[in-house]
């Protein structure tokens, strides 16, 4: 009676973003004459679809399908920011920095976090209307400062605000009038602590109602 070679069910396999399995591990192929895969190197297979065909010695033969999945690498990028003191996931130096992390799939996680030295910006519009929500046109993280001027003009080049206090905001009002609904531009020189070099920002507002 002849032997027929059985190698089993078809297999499924994962594996990571970029990585290869090794096909000759997963069958004891070691007792056939005949043994052929249907690609080059089955001991370095990356994603898709393989097949392994053998026979012995009785001339009987069977075949066996691999399915390989790849699991994809995830990359994340985070662009933030904190102030002199602060700390983001441990990092008390602003710069770039890569964690991998062992995800759930078995596979590396890669995170880049980008962080940035905080400075002082400013809102593109403000809504003046009482709410107490975005009342106040202001300079925003405006700490660690030792010097500040903010000057904001209407179109026609009349100024409708100015302030040396990095903490006070245009609350959209002109003389004890409310300003018109429109674009406003403003300028803004600040030094930090510390600096010798002004920093200097313009940019336009605009007043929402």
């Amino acid at each position: 009676m002849k032997n027929k070679p059985d190698l089993g069910a078809d297999k499924s396999v994962s594996i990571c973003q970029g990585s290869a399995v090794a096909l000759t591990s997963l069958y004891d192929i070691t007792s056939y004459t005949d043994v052929r895969w249907s690609i080059p190197d089955p001991g370095h297979a990356a994603a898709g679809k393989d097949s392994l065909f053998v026979s012995n010695a009785d001339g009987c033969s069977d075949t066996a399908v691999v399915v390989i999945k790849e699991n994809p690498t995830v990359n994340t990028i985070i662009d933030t920011s904190f102030c002199t003191g602060g700390s983001i996931e441990g990092y008390t130096i602003p710069g770039s920095y890569t964690d991998v992390f062992h995800s759930v799939n078995g596979c590396d996680s890669i995170r880049i976090l980008n962080i940035n030295a905080c400075d002082i910006f400013f809102p593109n519009a403000f809504t003046p209307d009482g709410d107490g929500k975005n009342d106040l046109f202001k300079a925003l993280n405006a700490v660690n400062l030792q010097g500040f001027h903010l000057v904001i003009y209407n179109r026609w080049g009349q100024l409708v605000f100015e302030t040396r206090d990095p903490y006070k905001g245009w609350n959209g009002a002109v003389n004890g009038k409310a300003a018109a609904v429109a674009t406003y531009v403003w300028y803004c020189e600040y030094t930090k602590r510390g600096s010798s070099r002004p920093g200097k920002l313009k940019g336009a507002i605009f007043l929402i109602r």
